[in-house]
């Protein structure tokens, strides 16, 4: 986990950082995924990408101290750093944990 945080922290900060649809990244959604991704590696222990479940992220949701709307956020945000971990050339994984988090 912690590599592919490493990795998709260093792509935020390159130029092939964009939106699904190849739009660049604003500098608020980097800012955002930058904050949320470090504070999920940092609020877990270091685990393989593909052991991250559901239940791990809403038990680490369940633990932050911010607002419904907060972990709404982090979730989006948490989606598509596992969803870059989906994409090429890396397919670390199959499915997004984020889609089993209520």
């Amino acid at each position: 986990l912690d590599v592919a945080a490493a990795e998709f922290l260093a792509w935020l900060d390159s130029p092939k950082a964009t939106t699904r649809k190849g739009r660049p990244l604003s500098r608020f959604s980097i800012r955002g995924l930058k904050q949320t991704v470090n504070a999920f590696t940092n609020g877990v222990s270091n685990v393989a990408v593909s052991s991250v479940t559901p239940e791990l992220i809403e038990a680490w949701l369940d633990k932050r101290n911010v607002s419904p709307t907060t972990k709404d956020n982090d979730k989006r945000e948490l989606s598509r750093f596992f969803q870059w971990c989906i994409d090429r050339p890396r397919h670390w994984l199959t499915l997004n944990p984020c889609a089993g988090v209520k």
